[in-house]
């Protein structure tokens, strides 16, 4: 990828805008006729002596190693949850725990399913050998988190400044005010949970969380998602800023480089403007003519080898 992709990725980016002796002597006795002694006759031949077999002791059994303990968060005891206010609400490729308003929450699960069908198109069916890709995604979505922590139902360590985050197949997302940016943010973490499965070592930064923010960026029409939607007016992706980060950037400095891109960290995603870029970045590579279709191949290729992707992470290519 050279240089000059920034250069093409400005004019579309305008238009948008985790080890005893004794001392005494003694006086010997008279020594007396020896008495004559009967020996037993040998044993016969034919009936030797039985002989006792000892019972051996039975060898000890291999000590199994002790089963790994389960997180609390897989495997909750529901009639807490309910005692605390907290609903289950399933489908086939999430459960749900929240604490919101039944009418907030019960659309979701349905939508998510929809939703990992577009992300498994997108980023290409899973291998086989996946097998823990089948298993439900677990969500936490909380108005009250202290009514979660209570319940030992959160890491014992929460990435600071974040909305959301995720561990292996397990998100958790502080409640929205906007119901746009609720399923954003839902949807966000939810292709965090599916990559874990395919690249349990990540992708670059940049690449991870602009594909999160590219395919959770969605337009609700009716009962079906469009997926890297592009919002008609300021308002209509409520609670979401991308364009906005970008044109505030570009009033102040110049556009990042590729390398600059390459060489941002996890630290780096406690801003906006981060996200903003790299979901910038992201939806010139997948919407561009030129561009589209390589991105994609190579993409879907290294999932599919659940291959890490090697630095530098700016220098990709589709063979």
């Amino acid at each position: 990828m050279s240089q000059t992709l920034i250069v093409r990725l400005l004019p579309w980016l305008a238009l948008l805008t985790l080890w005893g002796c004794t001392d005494s002597p003694q006086t010997k006795p008279p020594a007396s006729a020896p008495e004559k002694q009967t020996l037993p006759p040998p044993p016969s031949r034919e009936n030797p002596p039985a002989l006792t077999k000892q019972p051996q002791p039975a060898p000890a059994s291999p000590q199994k190693p002790s089963p790994k303990p389960i997180d609390p968060w897989l495997s909750p005891n529901e009639k807490a949850l309910a005692e605390r206010g907290i609903r289950r609400y399933a489908s086939d490729r999430i459960t749900i725990y929240s604490d919101l308003p039944q009418d907030d929450v019960a659309p979701l699960p349905p939508l998510v399913d929809q939703f990992v069908r577009i992300v498994d198109e997108f980023l290409g069916s899973p291998p086989a050998t996946l097998v823990n890709d089948s298993r439900p995604i677990v969500g936490y979505l909380m108005e009250d988190q202290q009514k979660f922590e209570a319940l030992k139902l959160l890491p014992n360590r929460i990435p600071p400044h974040h909305t959301g985050w995720h561990l292996d197949r397990t998100v958790w997302m502080q409640a929205q005010q906007q119901p746009y940016y609720q399923r954003h943010l839902l949807f966000h973490e939810v292709v965090h949970a599916s990559l874990n499965s395919r690249i349990p070592r990540g992708l670059p930064p940049w690449l991870e969380e602009g594909l999160a923010e590219l395919l959770a960026t969605h337009r609700l029409i009716g009962n079906s998602l469009e997926w890297a939607a592009i919002p008609n007016s300021k308002d209509e992706l409520d609670g979401w800023k991308r364009i906005d980060d970008i044109r505030n950037h570009l009033k102040q400095s110049p556009a990042y480089s590729l390398e600059e891109f390459g060489a941002w960290t996890g630290e780096k995603y406690i801003t906006a403007e981060a996200y903003a870029w790299s979901w910038g970045l992201c939806f010139y590579l997948v919407k561009h003519p030129q561009h589209a279709a390589p991105f994609r191949k190579w993409l879907q290729k290294r999932l599919s080898q659940r291959d890490p992707l090697p630095p530098p992470w700016s220098n990709w290519s589709p063979e």
